[in-house]
């Protein structure tokens, strides 16, 4: 009897833990009532859909206005309603910060309670009367009414602080919560318990496609100011109607989020499209999209300096490829002139039709906000083999007319890229030269030229080529010459076909010993080779297959000595038994450096051009 003493101790005493915690009052912190943040309601709604939105072109949308609310805290959660007509986010007010509910729609009152610190994540009920989340400071979990001011804080132990975690209110009374690291768990808000979700028997039921959107959702995909946020996917992944699409038509919106001028941590559009939340780091912006009624797309602008006319310039205008940013006016004051545009509002976007010493003829590529008369056209640039350079940064043009022809050029015949972010870009080359002519003899009065010929013994044998090894080639410094040998570029281009084709059939660590031994992926990211061998498992696990083919031409340019700069495009299928295939087309910038163990990336960016689905355009 003694001996089981011990035991059924350890067996009572969690259950006598557990009931006294359930026992215990959850603290309620309630404060005073409300008042809305907005003292006089607007008599009608803030925003009200256009009609014909659904169907119109993307090109057709704009920004009607927008909504700049200051002192935000972009490092905490930002959730919208389960009906979208809410947003939640937390603003800073004086040193404290404040849990603030904003109607979209309606012209109801906005909330703003007092909470301790950031919030690390959040989630609306089903009824979109609750808010539960979790303290980004204590790692507490609290649940928000607005309506009545209520703060309570569920008495169970606190999550890591080190991890980082999502919530989905996904059926009623139950929260799934999802950590960074370990399997989501299930809380009931009727036990005040969390249970493992693989033992809950409604979790059992969900399907792996359910339960990878259910997670999704906890944590909202975003777009992250980084080379690689030409193209994302904004909202949840599962659900096509909130998946960005980003070709000519739908890239509206990335554009909007590559206007922020200090970066952004989340960018995301409504259910419709008819809103855009982009949360840059002191405010978040709201966007309200609309329709223009009538617009002109083509545009007559002067200038006080002539167009420049290198020959560069010359080919790019004649291949549709020169673009300038519409920007607001600067007037002067004293005598109502334009002296000049203002850089911090971009309106839109032109592509040049023609240009004439001082005139141009221009057509609307984008449009964010209305454009007019007096609008400045500025900051030429030009795209090229994939890439946007700059033309002349000084040069300005004013549109001094409007031609209302609805017709836009043929977007089949002109490069699209998306705007640069920074527009601090490299200067557009000029072509390369013809190549000398070949000297001839003495040509005949009548009939084609002689070309000479040369004796057999004068012509030395062609050497053999250089094998294509990835292994040690000498012992001796790599020669380091100004042009780069024909044997190089074909070992280069070689080196990523094998590359590739190591890549499609999953020889890992193959691919990863092509990396050197630290790779820059862009400003302020880089990884160690086995880091990034790491990050590759991890995304090959699972059925997903993917197949990567590089599309000729690849571009190989010598930077200096052993180092060289590849471009090309990548055409990646990505297949999944429970998903449609997508066909994706990737720009690859790689910098390689040639050693003695074989070619080494040391550099890699990548820009996704297009992405297809077996269903069609996506």
């Amino acid at each position: 009897m003694n001996a089981l003493l011990p035991a059924f101790g350890v067996l009572v005493w969690p259950a006598v833990y557990v009931f006294g915690k359930a026992m215990e009052k959850p603290s309620v912190v309630v404060t005073a009532k409300p008042t809305p943040i907005v003292s006089t309601p607007p008599p009608q709604p803030r925003y009200v859909k256009p009609e014909g939105f659904d169907s119109a072109n993307a090109w057709k949308r704009i920004v009607l206005h927008e909504d700049a609310i200051p002192n935000t805290d972009a490092k905490s959660a930002i959730e919208l309603s389960r009906n979208e007509r809410q947003i939640a986010f937390v603003a800073r007010e004086r040193g404290e910060h404040q849990l603030v509910v904003r109607h979209l729609y309606d012209p109801g009152p906005d909330y703003s309670l007092t909470v301790d610190g950031g919030i690390a994540a959040m989630s609306w009920s089903p009824d979109d009367k609750r808010i539960i989340f979790v303290s980004g400071v204590s790692g507490a979990i609290w649940v928000c009414v607005p309506e009545s001011g209520k703060l309570i804080r569920l008495p169970i132990p606190a999550l890591d602080g080190g991890q980082r975690y999502g919530l989905v209110w996904w059926r009623d009374e139950s929260v799934v919560i999802y950590p960074s690291r370990g399997d989501p768990g299930i809380l009931s808000l009727d036990s005040l318990r969390i249970a493992t979700a693989a033992k809950d028997p409604q979790w059992a039921k969900l399907t792996d496609d359910e339960r990878t959107r259910i997670g999704q959702e906890a944590f909202t995909p975003g777009m992250e100011k980084t080379p690689k946020a030409h193209f994302a996917f904004i909202g949840g992944l599962g659900d096509d109607s909130r998946t960005l699409a980003l070709n000519d038509e739908e890239s509206l919106y990335t554009r909007l989020a590559a206007s922020a001028e200090h970066g952004f941590t989340s960018a995301f559009p409504n259910r419709d499209g008819t809103m855009f939340f982009l949360m840059e780091p002191e405010r978040l912006r709201i966007l309200y999209m609309g329709l223009r009624q009538s617009p002109s797309l083509r545009f007559v602008a002067e200038s006080k300096s002539d167009f420049p006319t290198a020959p560069a310039v010359k080919t790019a205008l004649e291949q549709r490829s020169v673009r300038a940013a519409v920007v607001a006016p600067i007037i002067n004051p004293l005598n109502g002139k334009t002296v000049a545009g203002n850089p911090r509002t971009i309106k839109g976007y032109a592509r040049f039709i023609a240009a004439d010493d001082k005139t141009c003829t221009v057509w609307i590529e984008q449009e964010r906000q209305p454009i007019r008369e007096g609008d400045v056209l500025m900051t030429l640039s030009a795209i090229q083999d994939g890439d946007e350079y700059s033309i002349s940064p000084d040069w300005w043009a004013v549109i001094k007319a409007a031609d209302d022809n609805q017709s836009v050029p043929r977007r089949a015949v002109v490069a699209t890229l998306m705007p640069s972010r920074s527009r601090d870009l490299r200067p557009l080359p000029e072509p390369a030269p013809p190549p000398a002519p070949t000297p001839t003899t003495a040509q005949s009065p009548v009939g084609p030229p002689l070309l000479p010929q040369p004796a057999p013994q004068a012509t030395p044998p062609p050497k053999p080529p250089v094998p294509l090894q990835t292994t040690v080639r000498s012992q001796s410094p790599d020669p380091t010459p100004q042009t780069p040998k024909l044997a190089d570029e074909e070992r280069l281009r070689q080196f990523i076909v094998e590359h590739s084709a190591r890549f499609s059939r999953g020889d890992l660590e193959n691919v990863v010993s092509g990396y050197g031994a630290a790779i820059d992926l862009g400003p302020g990211k880089s990884m160690s080779r086995e880091e990034f061998g790491e990050m590759l498992r991890r995304n090959r696990a699972g059925t997903t297959t993917f197949t990567e083919t590089p599309v000729p031409p690849i571009e190989v340019t010598r930077l200096s000595g052993n180092r060289f700069s590849l471009s090309y495009v990548a055409r990646i299928e990505i297949s999944s038994p429970s998903k449609p295939k997508q066909i994706a087309e990737v720009l690859m910038d790689l910098e390689v450096l040639l050693t003695n163990q074989g070619p080494k990336i040391v550099k890699q960016r990548e820009s996704t051009l297009k992405v297809q689905t077996s269903g069609g355009r996506k």
